[in-house]
């Protein structure tokens, strides 16, 4: 493919920081690709102007772009509908044209004095009309990493669909659910996976010294409850009856619970609208509340840490756990965790049985069952050598297929196919 030039979108509740270290995953993947793709094509970023940056600036190569709140600042009360759940899910406020609207347009309208080639679009389908409207010679790629095509209504989503001209999905997961609910657009859907960068382990240095009987098992994401971290505790609370020197460090941003979660409020699943009980509160504190006392002096619950703590807690876990209820679209920890030689236990959820091969680089369980995550737990924590044997393989199978130089190709080619 001859250079071009590729504009990202970040989502607009991004304020992006190059380098792109301590953000979501979605920021991260777009902040990957870019890096990737700078050498053989002029890339430039979109993303909402924070307190102190400059309209533009350039870093190693990526220009970044930036825009303002404008009218988008009144718009944010729109965002109360959902927070309270007074509007049906299909139809939420988030997903209409109002949501960011100024964010969309300005950056529609800017792209035209780029001249972008290719204009990739984080999960935002609302943009994608106006950036064709204003762009129609430029090939649109909407890239989802939530379910909302399927979720949503399809009346606001059929334009939507039609101006984009590829649909990424972050797994196979998501990309089989929109060909069902979408066969119209079938042939525009396309598998990008999620990454993680091998090379950051050469600067962590060597693990933490601990007891040798210890076990350290670690949760890596937001601390909410869609991330079947209540069940994790009820596991581990069993667990340290039997491995009373397990440790269990939960790490990620600690959000204030909407009252009706989008996650959670959008999602047809019974499983998933039942935690709707858990809004209005800081999912932490009732974790707390639901340790035994001996569980109590095993679990750390860091709150958000920077990239180079959270490579440490990698280093010095023996075991990842991710007991998702809402259906994950990848877990990134998944991969991340690989490059340190270590394995996942997860719930058998969205496309997370794409990136964990069941047996051989960590374990499936149901979501919802804590006797089954207590027993997957115990039984690799307890056997050394099967644990690390998983660890291997899942570091071969990373280093393999979910490495970013990897995914960077895949996106290439989709992008030859435009």
């Amino acid at each position: 493919m001859s250079e071009r030039l590729i504009a990202f979108v970040h989502q607009p509740q991004n304020i992006v920081v190059p380098p792109v270290n301590q953000a979501d995953g979605v920021a991260l993947w777009t902040d990957r690709m870019a890096r990737g793709l700078r050498k053989d094509h002029s890339i430039v970023c979109y993303s909402r102007r924070g307190p102190g940056q400059p309209e533009s600036s350039v870093f190693h190569g990526i220009e970044y772009r930036r825009i303002g709140w404008g009218y988008d600042r009144y718009l944010r009360a729109g965002r109360a509908l959902d927070e309270l759940g007074l509007l049906p899910p299909q139809r939420s406020f988030f997903a209409s044209a109002l949501y960011f609207r100024h964010y969309g347009q300005q950056v529609a309208t800017d792209l035209q004095s780029v001249g972008a080639e290719i204009i990739h679009v984080q999960n935002f389908s609302q943009f994608v009309p106006w950036i064709r409207r204003r762009n129609p010679r430029a090939k649109v790629v909407l890239h989802m990493h939530a379910d909302w095509l399927v979720e949503l209504n399809r009346r606001w989503l059929r334009p939507r669909l039609e101006a984009a001209d590829a649909i990424v999905c972050c797994s196979g997961y998501y990309a089989n659910g929109i060909r069902g609910a979408w066969p119209q657009f079938g042939s525009r859907i396309h598998v990008v996976y999620n990454g993680a960068a091998p090379e950051e382990l050469t600067e962590i240095g060597e693990r933490s010294p601990r007891l040798e009987e210890s076990r350290r098992i670690l949760f890596v994401g937001r601390v909410v409850p869609d991330k079947g971290l209540h069940i994790l505790i009820e596991a581990f609370n069993g667990l340290v009856e039997e491995l009373p020197y397990a440790e269990l460090a939960i790490v990620g941003p600690i959000p204030m619970i909407a009252r009706a979660s989008l996650a959670i409020h959008t999602s047809t699943e019974p499983m998933v609208r039942e935690l709707a009980k858990f809004g209005g509160a800081r999912f932490d504190r009732y974790l707390r509340s639901c340790l035994t006392p001996a569980a109590a002096k095993r679990v750390t619950i860091t709150g958000e840490v920077s990239r180079k703590e959270l490579l440490h807690h990698y280093r010095d876990s023996d075991l990842l756990v991710l007991p998702s209820i809402l259906p994950e679209g990848f877990g990134i920890p998944i991969v991340e965790a690989a490059c340190c030689g270590i394995p996942t236990v997860a719930t058998r959820r969205g496309g997370m049985p794409e990136v964990i091969v069941d047996g051989e680089t960590g374990c499936l369980v149901e979501a919802g069952d804590a006797a089954g995550l207590r027993a997957a737990m115990g039984n690799l924590l307890k056997d050394d050598a099967r644990r690390r044997r998983m660890g291997q393989a899942a570091r071969a199978r990373t280093l393999e297929l979910f490495t970013w130089s990897k995914i960077a190709k895949q996106l290439r080619d989709v992008y030859k196919g435009l």
